[in-house]
């Protein structure tokens, strides 16, 4: 059992509780750092992707800038159904029982084989529906080719979250870096021989990066293997991996655990694209401005995803080990935690947007325009943190409905509406879409704070097979 196995009682006194509190603090830290920098690595990659294939043509790079739009509709839900291990790989590790957790992870893996399925052909049909809704043909055929290029990576990348995820809940981080490392430095190489044609291999442009990208996912899966191959477990004296074929009633406990993640990360993602698209309709220099807004928020935001894995991890470690009062303590540190990180960031967005803007564009009518953006998402920042990690808790209590629920109903019944209403009958345009953007995250942050506060306050009970 790894350091962040921590399995403490409750404790009495006002002493004992700091105590307890530092402890708890400590282990979720542990395990966000590195969630955090594996996060933040698979977004690198994409800026890797945009400076190469950049060098080539705007054709091109618009090409992969469309056709990653498109498969990341796709992708998004496998990689939540693949979050559907995280609380019954963590609930079974945190009451000792590491093989049901090994378990867990086989058959996530199965499940999102056999969905990756359908949602490969999704992906390979989606980019012929580019012309018919006015994409111009050119950049639709680009578009097209990279996202055929892309498709056999899905079921792997979707492996890679199932492994991530399995190894995160039994306190083992470090696997991820070590995968996101080997794949940034794989995607450099690829990306260039790919791209421009080294080695002997025709200049493939856009298909170069998707092709690149694929294989690293398949890489992300090797390396994973690998870290698993080192640590076998013990069953009565014997090693073993824990290896098993398909087990239906699992396979539909892992999905009725994690359609909700998948249908929550859609609709999120879904929201931000069409205001993006939305934006893109008043030019190139709000399109520019609005861009360089999300790549900044995005990055922030990636320290919060790493808090928000942990915290589903020790939420669900103390569920699995019938403590309670330490579920709970841990999924309010969580939030805490991602509600500070947020409110400094925030707070540097609102006082130096313009510093931050001029390092990203120098067209000067850009940087004013970013600077908008910028403090907008300045005072949204506290509210996507809470949500990002309230629903990080709520999965470790296996609560995942909720969450999808909560983004549905504050995006789209309350955020796009506000944003359509205050960019075109207040007529504040690309403005009005950001402050759009933070009602509906305030909303969801509310919603989901009170749902763990509800749920947290009664029986926590562990997630079970359920044939």
């Amino acid at each position: 059992m790894t350091s962040d196995s921590i399995v403490d009682a409750p404790l009495e006194g006002a002493e004992s509780k700091r105590i307890t509190l530092r402890r708890e603090a400590k282990a979720i830290l542990r395990l966000a750092g590195p969630l955090a920098l594996a996060q933040g690595g698979l977004m690198f990659m994409g800026v890797v992707d945009t400076i190469i294939i950049g060098r080539t043509n705007a054709l091109e790079m618009a090409g992969v800038a469309l056709g990653n739009a498109m498969v990341s509709l796709f992708l998004v839900f496998a990689i939540g159904l693949a979050m559907g291990v995280e609380p019954l790989a963590g609930q079974a590790f945190g009451a000792g029982d590491r093989l049901s957790a090994r378990r867990w992870m086989m058959q996530a893996s199965w499940m999102v084989l056999l969905v990756s399925v359908p949602l490969m052909v999704l992906t390979a049909l989606a980019p012929f529906a580019f012309v018919p809704i006015g994409i111009d043909a050119a950049l639709a055929e680009r578009a097209k080719v990279y996202s055929f290029a892309r498709v056999f990576g899905l079921p792997f990348m979707a492996l890679t979250v199932v492994l991530r995820s399995y190894l995160a809940n039994v306190g083992r981080a470090r696997p991820a870096v070590i995968a996101v490392v080997v794949a940034n430095v794989a995607n450099v190489g690829l990306d260039l021989v790919f791209v421009f044609g080294w080695l002997g291999i025709p200049a493939l442009g856009a298909v170069g990066v998707g092709l690149a990208t694929a294989s690293c996912s398949v890489l992300m899966v090797v390396v994973f293997v690998v870290a698993l191959a080192l640590d076998p477990l013990v069953v009565d004296g014997r090693k073993s991996h824990g290896l098993e074929g398909p087990v239906w009633s699992r396979m539909r406990q892992v999905l009725r655990v994690g359609w909700p993640v998948g249908a929550q990360l859609t609709v999120e993602v879904g929201v931000f694209a069409a205001v993006s698209a939305l934006v893109g309709r008043f030019g190139e220099v709000p399109a520019a401005a609005h861009q360089i807004a999300l790549v900044m928020a995005s990055l922030t935001f990636m320290i919060v995803v790493g808090v928000a894995n942990a915290t589903t991890a020790r939420v669900g470690f103390h569920v699995g080990a019938g403590e309670g009062p330490l579920a709970r303590l841990a999924g309010y540190l969580g939030i805490g935690l991602a509600a500070s990180f947020m409110a400094l960031t925030g707070l540097i967005f609102i006082l130096a947007p313009r510093t931050i803007a001029a390092a990203f564009a120098e067209d000067p009518e850009v940087v004013e325009r970013a600077v908008v953006f910028l403090r907008i998402a300045g005072v949204f920042a506290v509210a996507d943190g809470i949500q990002a990690v309230s629903a990080g808790a709520l999965r470790g209590l296996g609560d995942t409905k909720w969450a999808f629920y909560a983004n549905l109903i504050a995006h789209w019944l309350v955020g796009l509406p506000v944003a359509l209403v205050l960019g075109h009958v207040v007529e504040l345009g690309p403005r009005g879409y950001w402050w759009g953007l933070t009602s509906g995250l305030v909303v969801v942050s509310l919603i989901l704070v009170l749902r763990f506060r509800w749920v947290a306050k009664g029986p926590l009970v562990r997630l079970q097979n359920e044939a």
